[in-house]
């Protein structure tokens, strides 16, 4: 009897050791990207296909995905950073030209969208979504969609209102409220920007990105700066969350799917972009995330309620007063002094 036990026991160990060594010795891709920006359903299909494991790591900022990488962290095989990033990361030698005989579905990317992201033939990186970022709100504290980035700075939103931890977006909407471009490097703007900021800050219980999404859907906030795809996935398990664009104009941008120079697995990167460029699997991507993409065979294949929404394909009106986030180069550090300012200042 005891020894019947032991052999089962030692079976038993033998499964558990062989399970941890399949485990250990699967492929794993590295992917650094915003959170909530893909349908798991998906990860799990390319992970069964390619025998491989996905993992993940997150960002807030294109600024702090810069620093991770700049700090030599991660390990990366793919990353998902915004157009005006990548040339810095080119620039600095940290990316590589994806080989497009290995992601044929490239051919699904509408070329002029693709332009007006920066990179028409997608020599360096695949465009991934495409986002406007504005103001995320409730309705039972607004009878009317705010219409201004001003609700930030009423008193009457105090401690109920949340800036990005996102220095670009950020200080890009203070610029843009008070009728500056988003990307001007001009210090009396700035200074005006970082002002405004500061008065702000009065009101602001949080600056996040990520964090404050469950405190609209909660109640805890009334307004949050967010990306409409972020408060669209919120609306679709809480009608009594949307989503609203300041009359004084707001950001525009896509995020891309970038290969590091230093990826451990390019071709299994590679692997996962044609698989999320698939037409089918980019529909079923977008409908999870809310977002709309450059991939003009995908969007063939969504619900007639989604391609009609004005917050996920948005109309040329709003396009023509939104503006898109630049590489400004070594000025970025003057931007930055001004967002520390914020960030330190009350």
């Amino acid at each position: 009897m005891r020894h019947s036990l032991w052999m089962i026991c030692a079976v038993g160990l033998l499964s558990i050791v062989t399970g941890c060594f399949q485990s250990q010795s699967k492929k794993q891709l590295i992917i650094c990207s915003w959170a909530d920006y893909v349908d798991d359903a998906l990860v799990r299909e390319f992970e069964k296909e390619n025998d491989c494991e996905v993992v993940f790591d997150y960002f807030e900022s294109n600024e702090s995905l810069l620093a991770k990488l700049m700090a030599g962290g991660g390990g990366y095989d793919l990353i998902t950073p915004t157009d005006y990033m990548i040339p810095i990361l080119k620039q600095k030698q940290m990316i590589q030209k994806p080989d497009h005989a290995k992601i044929p579905n490239v051919k699904y990317i509408d070329p002029a969208i693709a332009e007006k992201l920066g990179d028409a033939t997608c020599e360096w990186s695949v465009p991934y979504f495409i986002s406007l970022t504005g103001i995320g709100y409730r309705k039972d504290a607004f009878p009317t969609p705010p219409d201004s980035w001003r609700i930030f700075g009423d008193p009457q939103y105090k401690n109920r209102v949340t800036l990005m931890n996102n220095m670009r977006e950020t200080m890009g909407a203070a610029l843009i409220t008070l009728g500056y471009s988003c990307n001007s490097v001009d210090e009396k703007e700035l200074t005006e920007a970082r002002d405004l900021l500061l008065e702000w800050k009065k009101n602001i219980a949080k600056y996040s990105v990520d964090e404050v999404k469950q405190g609209i859907a909660n109640g805890e906030y009334y307004a949050i700066h967010g990306y409409n795809g972020d408060i669209l996935q919120i609306n679709q398990n809480n009608p009594d969350i949307d989503f609203a664009i300041p009359k004084e104009g707001c950001i525009f941008g896509g995020d891309h799917f970038v290969i590091p120079s230093n990826a451990n697995d390019p071709d299994l990167a590679m692997k996962y972009i044609n698989f999320m460029t698939d037409p089918q699997h980019c529909a079923q991507n977008m409908q999870f995330v809310r977002y709309t993409s450059a991939n003009t065979e995908a969007i063939k294949l969504l619900p007639p309620e989604m391609r009609e929404n004005p917050m996920i394909f948005f109309p040329k009106e709003v396009l023509d007063h939104a503006e898109m986030l630049q590489d400004v180069g070594d000025k970025t550090q003057i931007i930055s002094k001004y967002w520390d300012e914020v960030q330190s200042g009350s």
